[in-house]
């Protein structure tokens, strides 16, 4: 956590995947994957989903501002996949002594993909991730997207990495073996 001392006031800023959200994770990639905004407008609107207030902001003069940016880091390389979460006062469990998907899982999973390509991860949380007390016959659209609001607010971000990670490696190792196959 950056603290920022400005107008008398300390602004605590995230500046890892273990404080900030689901949700801001997810704003951020989607900032950083839009290809018309340039470099300083994207790394001024990832400040503001990190609640700097503006007027910090626009304070600063440009190498205040590079210096700032250097104080985010953001570890993308977790590979292990926590085995359990805890939000809205409930333990969600991922798998019991291997992760390993469920074709029901996965499937949902590439139905979030096709909704919205570009804010699915606290998606991909909600369908992985389940309570005892959960019924998954109700697994449906609504109740997915109701969940996922939920893990944007209170689930930070470092719980989604290994996921991804593993999810995108086993694609390639999909993608790899349709094309040798073909071959």
């Amino acid at each position: 956590m950056l603290n920022i001392k400005f107008d008398n006031e300390i602004y605590a800023i995230p500046t890892t995947i273990y404080e900030i959200t689901v949700g801001q994770f997810e704003d951020i990639c989607i900032i950083l994957n839009k290809p018309t905004t340039d470099l300083i407008d994207k790394w001024f609107k990832i400040f503001e989903v990190l609640k700097m207030p503006k007027a910090i902001l626009n304070s600063l003069d440009k190498n205040e501002f590079i210096e700032l940016t250097k104080e985010i880091s953001f570890d993308l390389s977790l590979t292990k996949v926590r085995k359990e979460i805890e939000f809205n006062g409930t333990t969600y469990k991922a798998y019991d002594k291997t992760f390993n998907l469920k074709v029901k899982d996965i499937l949902l999973i590439e139905n979030m993909l096709t909704i919205n390509p570009n804010r699915y991860i606290a998606e991909l949380i909600a369908i992985i991730y389940k309570s005892k007390d959960e019924d998954e016959t109700k697994f449906d659209l609504n109740y997915i997207q109701s969940k996922a609001n939920i893990i944007r607010n209170e689930v930070k971000a470092n719980y989604c990495i290994a996921l991804i990670n593993l999810i995108s490696k086993s694609i390639l190792n999909n993608l790899n073996s349709t094309i040798n196959e073909t071959n």
